[in-house]
């Protein structure tokens, strides 16, 4: 049936990333992101996630971050290429300091093997 919505659909998602560089002669930062997305529409997905993370300072101490992350993305697809916005609304706490931002990311990619 053409125009018909898709049924939505949850995931949980857990993602753990850890940076590594010589300036901090080790381990510069690591990142545990638990959360939940939903695909509501073909064109639109929505999410929640927790994310901690801990990076390493110039004088060799660590400092904490914590925030709470709301996202939407919309995508398009037009023959072989994706056009992708993403937009993120971040409640960040770092060292007791409240800073709530905004990330918005555009991509435009192609989808198909160029060798097809």
């Amino acid at each position: 049936m053409r125009g018909r919505l898709a049924t939505p659909s949850l995931a949980a998602r857990a993602q753990l990333n850890q940076f590594y560089n010589g300036r901090s002669a080790g381990l510069g930062q690591a990142v545990l992101r638990l959360g939940l997305l939903s695909q509501l529409t073909p064109w639109l997905q929505a999410g929640t996630n927790f994310v901690a993370s801990s990076e390493r300072q110039p004088s060799g101490g660590f400092v904490a971050d914590h925030r709470a992350e709301f996202e939407a993305s919309l995508s398009c697809s037009v023959g072989a290429f994706t056009v992708l916005y993403r937009n993120r609304y971040e409640l960040r706490v770092r060292d007791t300091v409240f800073i709530p931002r905004t990330k918005n990311i555009l991509q435009n990619f192609r989808t198909e093997s160029c060798t097809g």
